[in-house]
C-alpha cells in the first residue's frame, strides 16, 4: 500500500511480508524507498481493518465471477460510486489506528 507519509509528504510504502513482497526484484524495487516495519497482529488495533473491505465485499457478495475481469468490472463500477470522504477518512482513520498499535508496540513510527 502506498499512502501519505505519517509526518510529511512524501508516499512510503507499507506492506506484509508474503512471499511476493520478499521476492528478490520487489527488494531490488524497494532499496531506496522507506518501507515500514510490518506491525505485529494485533486483533484490538487492527490498524489495516479499512472500511473500504467490508463495504466492497458487501458489493461483491451473491455474484458468480467467471473471471478476474469480471471482478474488475464490478470494483471499477463501485469505487467511482462511493463519496470521496468514503476514501479520504479511511485513510486517516488507518493513520490513527497505525499510530496507536505503533505505539502499543514501542515503535518509532
Amino acid at each position: 500500500m502506498v499512502a501519505p507519509c505519517l509526518e510529511g509528504s512524501v508516499p512510503i510504502l507499507q506492506h506484509d511480508n508474503t512471499c511476493p513482497h520478499t521476492s528478490c526484484k520487489t527488494q531490488e524495487a524497494l532499496q531506496f524507498k522507506e518501507v515500514l516495519q510490518h506491525l505485529p497482529y494485533s486483533p484490538n488495533l487492527a490498524p489495516y481493518d479499512l472500511d473500504l473491505f467490508p463495504n466492497m465485499k458487501e458489493q461483491l457478495k451473491g455474484h458468480n465471477f467467471h473471471s478476474d475481469n469480471e471482478v474488475r468490472a464490478v470494483i471499477q463500477s463501485w469505487c467511482p460510486q462511493q463519496p470521496s470522504e468514503f476514501f479520504s477518512d479511511g485513510f486517516a482513520q488507518l493513520v490513527t489506528r497505525w499510530h496507536k498499535c505503533s505505539s502499543e508496540n514501542n515503535l518509532p513510527y
